[in-house]
């Protein structure tokens, strides 16, 4: 082998390894590498996935919470100290006092409410 030769392929070899080329020893610490980011993405996407059912499920028990609960605590306290209107269900008669205790009572239960499910 000549001197050109012997240069061309020490070349060859400096530019194939600067070239980006992983030699072939590296490539299963590639691949174990690449496999476990695989796993950390997935991993990432799971909690991800169960953060955001998560909140729905806490958006869903406040919903439900300001819209029954609160409203049920409104009407027990109206049932509790007004009186139903003769041959009109669901009809309450009560003093204004009465109802804007029922009105706050309800406020509360809805400040109540966001402080269980709301953030």
């Amino acid at each position: 082998m000549n001197c050109r030769s012997s240069m061309a392929i020490l070349v060859f070899v400096i530019a194939l390894s600067l070239g980006g080329c992983a030699p072939y020893w590296e490539h299963e610490d590639v691949r174990k590498e690449v496999a476990a980011l695989r796993d950390r993405v997935q991993k990432l996407e799971q909690a991800a996935t169960k953060v955001a059912e998560d909140q729905q499920e806490r958006r869903d028990k406040l919903q439900t919470c300001i819209q029954v609960e609160a409203d049920q605590a409104y009407w027990d306290y109206v049932k509790l100290n007004g009186r139903p209107v003769a041959a009109k269900p669901y009809t309450y008669q009560a003093p204004s006092y009465v109802w804007e205790e029922a009105r706050k009572r309800k406020l509360d239960k809805v400040e109540e409410c966001k402080l269980l499910y709301g953030r």
